[in-house]
């Protein structure tokens, strides 16, 4: 699971550009929000490992990983939709590109890559800030 992840922050981090390095990050949890760094945010959160034994002994395990999406509150519709008129991303666009990013293999880190699904959004508070965020959960297999 770390190799993964590092693989993915590493791969988010080069693949999309408006969400600076600093802010493609692991988490402990998806709807913690964060003391510092800017928005849009990408936090990394490991789901789980399952374990398989197919014929000829060979083990295989699958690797969820969720990937939450965040973006400040501001103006009306635009954490969701977007805003063309600042040039900036709102959350379905930035779940699509993170689906889109995810869905490959990693040289070698995992064998096969599988969008599961890119939940709801919702709104997360804490006494500084209003975010809104989602996130898409990935499932991968490797092969030993």
């Amino acid at each position: 699971m770390k190799a993964l992840l590092n693989a993915a922050k590493s791969k988010l981090r080069t693949d999309i550009a408006y969400v600076k390095d600093r802010d493609v990050y692991v988490t402990e949890d998806l709807r913690m929000v964060r003391a510092s760094g800017d928005y849009p945010a990408i936090g990394l959160k490991d789901g789980g490992t399952s374990f398989m034994v197919e014929s000829g002994d060979q083990v295989g395990e699958t690797l969820s990983v969720q990937i939450g999406c965040y973006v400040k509150l501001y103006k009306a519709e635009a954490a969701v939709m977007g805003d063309d008129s600042a040039g900036e991303n709102g959350l379905l666009e930035i779940a699509a590109d993170i689906k889109t990013v995810m869905d490959g293999t990693f040289n070698g880190t995992v064998d096969l890559a599988e969008p599961v699904g890119i939940s709801a959004s919702e709104i997360l508070f804490d006494e500084r800030k209003g975010l809104q965020f989602l996130y898409v959960t990935m499932r991968y297999t490797r092969w030993r």
